[in-house]
């Protein structure tokens, strides 16, 4: 009686034989491609939001919640991008283990006063990525996944060698059209411009259905014409009455580049394609 036991004891008391990861779910695409770089290729990868969807606006579906439950981590972007994501884990049946972006990275100030807060669109600096998100990621991968923490931490340092040439390799693509400036319909792109040096000259949604007033209207024309902007920034599938009043009214030429890079497998090449599509986007418009 005594050694059974004592035996339930040391059964209950043992950690798992495994505790590798399984699945990981990540809410935008980004997020999801850099996470591919750190874990193993046994780990599942579910990205959330459909491509050509709207994180502000996007409503989850069963299914969503279905891989949310089943995930072993979750990665959100978090600063009110992606507060779709909340009521999934809150559904939850265990605690979730949750990586949030905004959290573990410095972050730029909202766009707008009215909007409050930071702005969340910090995956798109790739510097910033290479030296807090991708330590923080890694360590967590590492405390969740113990039996694979090496492989974790070598996979961290090639992906920080990687992301240095990249941001070179950006910097030197636009370094001719450096300072010029832009316009942008959702200021989605202030960390890279932040990063390689060019200007956001005005913003017209400051953040997801603000109306603007005929005085701010008048405003904005004026930074526009003061910056000598000749571009104005919008994303795939978000068509805009308000974006094609200004760009004409303005004589700005639309540009389309996506700042979530959806569509395909995750993985770090589509990271490193996302942003250097968006550099060769940029150097094109801005020329």
């Amino acid at each position: 009686m005594y050694l059974s036991l004592l035996t339930l004891a040391l059964l209950f008391a043992a950690p798992p034989a495994s505790a590798e990861l399984r699945s990981v779910v990540s809410t935008i695409f980004p997020l999801a491609s850099l996470a591919q770089g750190l874990l193993q290729p046994s780990t599942d990868v579910t990205v959330l939001l459909p491509a050509g969807a709207n994180p502000h606006t996007f409503e989850p579906a069963p299914q969503h919640l279905a891989a949310v439950e089943r995930a072993d981590c979750v990665l959100e972007v978090g600063g009110g991008l992606d507060n779709w994501v909340q009521k999934l884990l809150r559904a939850r049946s265990r605690p979730p283990v949750v990586f949030t972006l905004t959290a573990v990275t410095p972050l730029l100030p909202a766009a707008s006063d009215e909007a409050h807060g930071s702005d969340p669109h910090v995956w798109l600096d790739p510097i910033r990525m290479r030296d807090h998100a991708l330590p923080a990621l890694a360590r967590l991968l590492g405390s969740l996944d113990p039996q694979h923490r090496t492989q974790y931490e070598e996979r961290q340092r090639r992906l920080e060698q990687k992301l240095s040439a990249l941001d070179l390799e950006i910097a030197a693509t636009l370094a001719p059209v450096r300072s010029r400036a832009y316009v942008a319909l959702h200021s989605a792109w202030r960390y890279f411009a932040a990063r390689y040096g060019l200007v956001e000259a005005a913003t017209l949604e400051p953040f997801p259905g603000k109306e603007l007033s005929a005085r701010e209207m008048v405003a904005i024309a004026r930074q526009i014409q003061a910056s000598e902007a000749k571009v104005l920034l919008v994303e795939p599938g978000l068509f805009s009455r308000l974006a094609t009043q200004v760009a004409a009214e303005s004589g700005l030429r639309l540009v389309t580049l996506d700042p979530y890079g959806q569509g395909g497998q995750p993985g770090f090449d589509r990271y490193e394609t996302l942003l250097r599509t968006t550099a060769q986007g940029l150097a094109e418009a801005l020329r």
